[in-house]
């Protein structure tokens, strides 16, 4: 192996080499289940990665809107 592969492999943390084999995984909760890290941790270890230029991670947002029965309701007030 090149030397700059070596370097680099000596400088990844316990949590980055636990989570590396399972970067196919697209979600985060399996990578923790197949890790078997917390979610902080595998978070933490996935910036770590993408700081060391080994991974690129790209986000989604949603947006969740639930209410106490899990059903939104429309509500009519008579005054």
């Amino acid at each position: 192996m090149a030397p700059e592969i070596n370097k680099l492999l000596e400088s990844l943390s316990q949590n980055e080499r636990k989570i590396i084999p399972h970067l196919e995984e697209k979600d985060i909760t399996e990578i923790c289940k197949k890790s078997n890290l917390d979610k902080v941790s595998v978070i933490r270890s996935l910036e770590y990665l993408k700081n060391k230029k080994i991974i690129d991670i790209s986000t989604k947002k949603e947006k969740i809107i639930s209410c106490l029965m899990g059903l939104l309701m429309p509500m009519t007030f008579l005054m």
